[in-house]
């Protein structure tokens, strides 16, 4: 059965924390959703943004291997997060790769990705992030 496909829209509200809920549009991501909160901004010592990304997996399966693709509004450069980073530093993307166990139906925490804007100055904010269940390790 294909799936149709919804164009992810972004709302902004100025009276909210910040966070983002995106995951239409790409495959693999239709059993989690993803949530991403900004923890701190840039400081003196420590020149980087760290963000937290949260998610819930409601798939019919465990997975042991996903994939979040965390987009920012302008490049970074990747600093540090719980997983391997796949690719995109130095890109307003990044592809961070986690080997983490959740079961069928299960809050999880990929914990903090830090990232540090190209243009010294320029705010970071987060525009999208999808968290891709796959890999070899899926029990379906």
């Amino acid at each position: 059965m294909m799936k149709k496909y919804e164009k992810p829209t972004a709302l902004v509200n100025n009276d909210l924390a910040e966070g983002v809920y995106m995951a239409s549009g790409v495959a693999g991501s239709d059993c989690y959703t993803a949530d991403v909160i900004r923890e701190s901004e840039p400081a003196v010592g420590k020149p980087y943004y760290t963000f937290r990304v949260k998610s819930a997996h409601s798939g019919d399966h465990i997975t042991d291997q996903e994939v979040v693709i965390i987009s920012f509004n302008t490049p970074v450069k990747y600093h540090n997060s719980e997983g391997s980073l796949l690719e995109g530093d130095n890109t307003t993307t990044l592809r961070i790769g986690y080997g983490r166990h959740f079961n069928q139906s299960e809050s999880n925490q990929f914990g903090i990705v830090e990232v540090q804007p190209l243009q010294e100055g320029q705010p970071v904010s987060v525009v999208s992030c999808v968290v891709l269940c796959g890999g070899a390790g899926d029990i379906h």
